[in-house]
């Protein structure tokens, strides 16, 4: 049992430093006020969170919602046939075209 966590490490180790850290920063920095000049002033409060739920910012997570369906669609659309095409193709073209 012991060698499987010595396996994991290097992957536990890439979770905590690269996805953890960061986004416990992120919910930290969050709840901290604006400062004068654009920085932050770690006074604790709402107001990031009162703001995003504003008729400006509505607007613009709609757009954004709708950018992520179009992408979304244009690549089922693009990656359903290629990979059709692969799966299809003769054994000595699936690398040559996998590589394209």
């Amino acid at each position: 049992m012991k060698f499987r966590s010595v396996i994991a490490l290097p992957t536990v180790l890439w979770f905590f430093l690269f996805i953890l850290i960061p986004l416990i920063i992120v919910a930290v920095v969050s709840f901290a006020t604006r400062g004068a000049y654009g920085g932050i002033s770690w006074e604790w409060g709402l107001q990031s969170y009162s703001l995003a739920f504003s008729a400006t910012y509505f607007g613009i997570f709609i757009e954004s919602l709708q950018i992520a369906t179009a992408t979304t669609v244009t690549c089922l659309i693009i990656g359903v046939p290629v990979t059709w095409a692969i799966a299809t193709a003769p054994e000595k073209w699936r690398r040559f075209f996998i590589l394209a």
